[in-house]
């Protein structure tokens, strides 16, 4: 019942490249704590690897939402959209993003990698 558990497990599982296992344990943590904007994005890189596009960049944004305060979130929703064809949308971003340090860019390429994205 504890969500960091089922997250430590999601997460290991997404090295592995588990990634059907990995959803489902990120879905648990979730659940059991639906406020913590880390484990939406954790589930959006999942998602992605998955080729579920619209899932992952609904997960973006919902953990943008819950920590409007973490640019990098902007960085990498800019990435999903763009490689999803959605560029007006990804435009949007963009001024989020030119306000992020060079710690939310490498955040962002990080997921961006960990996720599959092209160019990252």
């Amino acid at each position: 019942d504890d969500p960091f558990y089922h997250y430590w497990l999601g997460d290991l599982l997404i090295e592995l490249k588990r990634d059907e296992d990995a959803l489902a344990s990120l879905r648990a943590a979730i659940e059991l704590s639906p406020g913590d904007d880390h484990l939406y994005v954790k589930a959006a890189v999942v998602f992605w690897r998955l080729g579920k596009r619209a899932e992952a960049i609904k997960s973006v944004r919902l953990a943008s939402d819950l920590d409007a305060s973490k640019l990098f979130y902007h960085g990498l929703l800019e990435k999903m959209l763009r490689e999803a064809g959605h560029h007006e949308e990804a435009d949007l971003e963009l001024p989020k993003v030119a306000q992020m340090d060079g710690f939310d860019r490498d955040t962002v390429r990080s997921y961006a990698e960990e996720a599959g994205l092209f160019g990252t």
